[in-house]
Formats: C-alpha cells, sequence, structure tokens
C-alpha cells in the first residue's frame, strides 16, 4: 500500500504548535539562511544549533509530552523568531549593497514591532528583491515514485532519540570542559548538516502534501524527500554518536581494555552494513557507560537510560 496524499499535512495538524514552527522556520528562516549563505561564503552554526535545539524540544514538549527547560511553546518559538530576524538583518544589509535600487520601504519604522511582524516585513523585502517564487517547481519523473508506508511513529522515534542524544553530547562536553558546546562549534558541526538536510527534506515533503491538488507526481515527490528525510535524521543520529565518542577519546585517558572494545565496536559497524541504526549505536552507548569519571554522572545517566528505552 503506498503513500496517501495529505498523511504527513494531516498528521502534523494534531499538533498546532509543531504545524506552526515548521511553516515559520522554513519562510523566515531557512529561506533566508539558504540566500545568505551563498553570499557570505558560511554559516552561523551557533544560531543553526539554536534553532534546531528550539525545533527539538517544541517537539518533545508538544508530541511527547515531556517537561522541557524553555518554558512555553510561545516562548520556544520566539527563540527561532529571534534569530531568524538577526539573519534576515544580515542579509538585507547585502542586499541593499547588491541592489541599491531596491525597494526597502516595509522596513520603516518596524523596530518597534513584535518580532513576528518584524519577520513579516524582512520577508516581503527579501522575497521582492529575490523574486521568489511562490512554491516548489517540480518535473515529472516517474521513477521517483516508491512505495513508501508513512510511518509517524518510527519518525517521533527518531527525533526522540536525536534529541536525547545531542542532551547527552552537551552533558558530556559541559562535564569535561566545563563550557557550554556552543563556545565550540569549529569541529563539531558535521551532524547539524545531516540534522539541516533532515529539516530541508521534510519541510518539502510537507510543502508538497500540503497542496490542495494531488496527482501522482505531488505524491513521488512527497514520499521522496520524506524518505530522504529519514535517512538524513538516521545519519544526524550516528554522527553525533561519532563525535561523543571521539570527544571522549580525545579528552580523558581511556584503559587499554575499553579502547579494545571501542575498536572491535568501530569494526563491526564499518564491515557489516546490514546493521540499523539503533544497533549501530546501542554498542557505543552501552561503551559510553563504562565512564565513572564523568562529573555531572546523575544527570548523564538519565539521559543515558532514555537512549537505551527508546533504542
Amino acid at each position: 500500500m503506498g503513500y496517501k496524499h495529505r498523511q504527513l499535512a494531516n498528521t502534523l495538524l494534531q499538533y498546532p504548535y509543531l504545524n506552526k514552527y515548521i511553516n515559520d522556520v522554513y519562510t523566515y528562516y531557512m529561506l533566508p539562511e539558504n540566500i545568505l549563505y551563498i553570499l557570505s561564503n558560511k554559516k552561523n552554526y551557533k544560531i543553526e544549533y539554536e534553532i534546531m535545539e528550539s525545533l527539538l524540544q517544541l517537539f518533545m514538549s508538544e508530541v511527547e509530552h515531556e517537561k522541557i527547560l524553555s518554558g512555553s511553546p510561545s516562548n520556544i518559538m520566539n527563540i527561532m523568531y529571534k534569530r531568524a530576524l538577526e539573519i534576515s538583518q544580515e542579509l538585507v544589509r547585502k542586499l541593499q549593497k547588491i541592489y541599491p535600487e531596491g525597494d526597502y520601504s516595509f522596513l520603516n519604522n518596524t523596530e518597534s514591532m513584535p518580532l513576528i511582524e518584524q519577520l513579516v516585513y524582512y520577508n516581503k523585502v527579501i522575497t521582492n528583491i529575490n523574486k521568489t517564487p511562490k512554491q516548489f517547481k517540480f518535473k515529472t519523473y516517474d521513477d521517483m515514485h516508491i512505495d513508501y508506508e508513512f510511518d509517524f511513529s518510527k519518525l517521533r522515534k527518531y527525533i526522540k532519540l536525536f534529541y536525547y542524544i545531542v542532551q547527552l553530547y552537551e552533558n558530556i562536553y559541559y562535564s569535561i570542559c566545563e563550557k557550554e558546546i556552543k563556545d565550540n562549534f569549529s569541529s563539531y558541526n558535521r551532524y547539524l548538516e545531516y540534522y539541516y538536510k533532515f529539516l530541508t527534506h521534510f519541510i518539502i515533503s510537507f510543502k508538497m502534501d500540503s497542496l490542495i491538488e494531488c496527482d501522482n507526481n505531488i505524491i513521488a515527490y512527497t514520499v521522496y524527500h520524506l524518505n530522504r528525510s529519514e535517512r538524513y535524521l538516521e545519519r544526524a543520529v550516528v554522527s553525533i554518536v561519532k563525535y561523543i565518542i571521539g570527544f571522549i577519546v580525545e579528552n580523558i585517558k581511556i584503559e587499554n581494555e575499553l579502547m579494545h572494545q571501542l575498536l572491535a565496536i568501530k569494526q563491526q559497524n564499518f564491515f557489516d552494513i546490514s546493521i540499523n541504526t539503533s544497533k549501530r549505536i546501542k554498542d557505543y552507548i552501552i561503551w559510553i557507560q563504562h565512564f565513572e569519571m564523568i562529573y555531572d554522572k546523575k544527570n548523564i545517566n538519565y539521559i543515558l537510560d532514555k537512549i537505551t528505552e527508546i533504542i
């Protein structure tokens, strides 16, 4: 049985804050950031991290009904709005140099407006100057139509798993370095790239699935991007676990026996290409649990237990 149009869109309607967040993060952050990256050839990983964190916390709060630290959904969304406004403002500064004749009058007297209203005006300027299309364009590709069973519970599992592994990374990093992970993205940013590839493909599939009209091409593109989003999320999970392992090896003196175990796990994962994601990280998580020298052991053990429950 193949995918039915609006399966994803109707599922997200059950979660109004998450549904709005996904729409807004695409419109007010991902679109201007994508253009800004072309103009500056650099990414602000701190902002990427904070937006990723806010989306994960909103998901855990609304979908998983777990208590999180950032407060209400509106407060969580404001984190994204603030960072999105910073990106839009930087982009507009660059566009004014490239298109000095552009119409920037929308931005007059916006500073006193609420965040979301400021973003609306910046979005008007950016989309008008860049002549941004109103919706995605696509051609006919019959071979993209694959048989796909959409399972939101599976997607929930991997988002939740990624959330707790990010928490594990933050806590281990802080316990060793005694500073926030946000201060050091120079070496540990690849998992963010995988995460945003997941988010990009997920949003594309959501946008396609939200269209009123439907034909085989729309379903094909929805399925294609939804399938890719899940694969990138799995890669993000594996990637951040590897960063945790690498960080431990780099910063903690490890007994030979534990190093032997780690190398054996690595060898198995490298040569047994049939291992699924949960199995691929399970042995690493067990290996991490051997460490008693991590300072905030109680909190880290709680997170490790949560990860173990999921995998």
